[in-house]
């Protein structure tokens, strides 16, 4: 199948346009492109959807039909996967909604790499995002609050909803790290303080107004897939030396910030065992410090950590969450702003804690749990004792776990 385009899907043509224009035209044009494609093979469709030869056809027709960039954001691979998986692809093939959100996508990052080629991003005035991203991502959120008002009926519980919704995520957020912190003081574990930043080629921007190095070429979105390669790696890496993030013996939180060209970078906090302290490190370096990534770390112990009198929390985690939607520990807003916009733009999370979620999904499930007991104010002393139940049902638990332990052990030595 020749090229049908006739450039109506480049993303430069729609640098300036709004979201519902872009994506009313995803709606239309590259819906029915697509569909008719479908249509052509509707005996792979409906007969021979098994056959693996048909398969690859359909793959390659979309791949000359559509632009290299927006390819990437269709679900092509999962085409030649199990059966399932491939019905699940097909289904999105024809939705409406999948493929304008998806041709968004598209021009989005392709509008981001326009930005970054000619220095729009970077800066005093322009850090981790530029101007013109920073107004699609707030036309994003005034659309989404008239659709909330459209179901509420309200401005003003439009706004104490999404009010009262910052609370509780800043409340879950508060209590896992808080729980954390006390847990690893009293069993006075090492404090791993971990920065993981990209070489200079993956940053495009401009030391005032002047290019310092010769920058690769790539969005902040794939530079965040190679990290989260990297990642996945390193988690395996644990999971084979016995040394997998959990309670028992270590936990962490991991946040994404930009730089002031946008490129990712990475705050890790690591508690774990004094014991186990250099192997993490190790783990670390074997995976974190070559041709693509920079590594630092810092190790602090627990009894040398100094608590901000503010949230009683560490001058570590106040850090690391500073441009999160929970403490407002920096007093530059337009600076949070900016990366939270620059989050939002990318679709990156802002961050990540491994060694209790699953626990606190299992207290959040139990009666312990209060949604009215656990909302502190935003500064105060009760946000210091909101923790406090879940740190007993987190103690209780382990404690439950290791008494269960000692007795199948002891049973089994009699046994033996």
């Amino acid at each position: 199948m020749t090229n049908i385009l006739n450039k109506e899907l480049l993303a430069h043509k729609f640098i300036n346009s709004s979201n519902s224009s872009i994506k009313r035209f995803g709606y239309s044009y590259f819906h029915q492109q697509m569909q008719n494609i479908l249509i052509n093979h509707s005996t792979l469709l409906e007969n021979t959807l098994d056959s693996k030869s048909n398969v690859l056809k359909l793959i390659d027709d979309i791949s000359k039909t559509f632009p290299a960039n927006l390819i990437k954001q269709l679900p092509l691979r999962d085409l030649v996967r199990s059966n399932r998986i491939r019905q699940s692809a097909l289904k999105q093939l024809k939705s409406n909604k999948y493929l304008s959100r998806k041709f968004l996508e598209y021009v989005k990052e392709e509008e981001q790499l326009f930005d970054m080629r000619n220095r729009l991003v970077g800066g005093k005035n322009k850090p981790y995002i530029s101007d013109k991203a920073l107004r699609r991502v707030q036309e994003q959120d005034s659309a989404n609050n008239k659709f909330l008002t459209s179901v509420l009926g309200d401005k003003t519980c439009v706004e104490s909803f999404l009010e009262k919704q910052d609370k509780l995520r800043s409340s879950v957020l508060y209590q896992q790290v808080k729980t954390l912190e006390d847990i690893a003081i009293a069993r006075d574990y090492d404090f791993l303080f971990i920065t993981i930043s990209a070489t200079p080629e993956h940053h495009s921007n401009t030391l005032h107004n002047t290019m310092y190095h010769q920058w690769n070429g790539e969005s902040v979105r794939v530079t965040h897939e190679k990290f989260n390669y990297q990642f996945k790696l390193h988690r395996n890496y644990l999971y084979r030396h016995k040394l997998s993030i959990n309670l028992e013996k270590s936990a962490s939180i991991k946040t994404v910030e930009p730089t002031n060209s946008g490129c990712p970078h990475y705050h890790i906090v690591l508690f774990c065992d004094s014991s186990l302290t250099n192997k993490y490190i190790q783990s670390y370096k074997k995976y974190f410090k070559n041709d693509f990534a920079n590594l630092d770390i810092k190790r602090f112990t627990s009894s040398k950590l100094k608590r901000k009198r503010t949230h009683n929390l560490s001058y570590i985690s106040n850090y690391i969450l500073k441009h999160c939607f929970i403490l407002g520990t920096t007093r530059d807003t337009k600076k949070t702003e900016r990366v939270i916009a620059w989050r939002k733009y990318n679709r990156i999370r802002a961050y990540h804690i491994s060694g209790i979620q699953k626990k606190f999904l299992e207290y959040k499930k139990s009666k312990l749990y209060n949604l009215e007991k656990v909302t502190p104010d935003d500064i105060g002393e009760s946000r210091e004792h909101s923790h406090i139940e879940f740190l007993n049902y987190l103690i209780f638990d382990l404690s439950y776990k290791i008494k269960t332990c000692n007795k199948n052990s002891k049973n089994h030595t009699n046994q033996t």
